[in-house]
Order: C-alpha cells, then sequence, then structure tokens
C-alpha cells in the first residue's frame, strides 16, 4: 500500500511538471483561461465582441480578449457573455451561448483548441482573423496564456 502511495504521488508530480502551465492553470471548466489566450505564431490575442467574427487583438489586457471554459466544452468571452461558435465551412464567430455542438472545443496538451465538431483546430491566419482548420501542428493552431 505505501508503495503504491508513493508512485502515484510521483506520477502526480511528473504529470503536473511536465503539462502545459494553460492547461493546469486555466482549463478547467468555469475557469478564466488565464484572461487571454496567446496565439504562440503570432504573439497575437484571441478577442470577440457580442456578436461577429472572432478575431485577434495584440495582447494588452484589452476587455474583449479575457476568456472562460464553461463545464459544457463552449469558450465564453467573460465580458460580452458570447461563445465561440463555428459558422460555415470554417469561420468562427461570437453568439449567444447555447448547448450546441457547434460551441464544443477541447484542449490538447499542446496548445490546440479543437473543435469538437469535427476535430478542427482554431487557427489564426497570422493577421487579425481565426478560422477551424485540420490540426497540422502549426504554431498557428497553438494557444497558451496572455
Amino acid at each position: 500500500m505505501t508503495i503504491a502511495l508513493l508512485v502515484s504521488t510521483l506520477v502526480l508530480i511528473v504529470l503536473l511538471l511536465t503539462e502545459p502551465a494553460h492547461l493546469a492553470r486555466g482549463t478547467m471548466p468555469g475557469e478564466a483561461l488565464d484572461g487571454r489566450l496567446r496565439n504562440r505564431a503570432t504573439g497575437r490575442c484571441l478577442a470577440g465582441d457580442r456578436e461577429g467574427p472572432a478575431y485577434t487583438v495584440p495582447c494588452h489586457g484589452g476587455q474583449f480578449a479575457q476568456w472562460i471554459r464553461n463545464a459544457d466544452g463552449s469558450v465564453r468571452n467573460a465580458v460580452t457573455g458570447a461563445c465561440l461558435n463555428v459558422a460555415g465551412d470554417s469561420a468562427v464567430v461570437m453568439i449567444d451561448c447555447v448547448d450546441r455542438a457547434e460551441q464544443n472545443w477541447s484542449w490538447n496538451a499542446d496548445g490546440t483548441l479543437v473543435w469538437a465538431g469535427s476535430g478542427w483546430c482554431l487557427t489564426a491566419d497570422g493577421r487579425q482573423s481565426v478560422m477551424v482548420a485540420d490540426c497540422s501542428g502549426h504554431p498557428r493552431q497553438r494557444w497558451g496564456p496572455g
């Protein structure tokens, strides 16, 4: 029993030390996602108004760049209350949060935010736009604390 407890404790320590910080600190349902989500390739932060397309902005702590992960898998803007939603082929837009597949996202340990409807990743285009695209491992698909 003592060896099993020791092994379990060591495994937990290893997981905590190797897990990306944004997953350890900010992706529990209902918690802020460290406030902002910074794209690793562009250095810009995810933002969204009450409605319309989601976009990226310079990471300066702007009010529309604060995010919360809901227990149902949706990602909600902490200021507007709107959720990330996939519309059409690949557009990511902000709309009212409702329990629908288009608003369900999951997090991978590599920092990708994956739309559950297709397995596509939230992707920054290098300018201001974001969309979903096939997960390729590109840094434009990796997000972390802002």
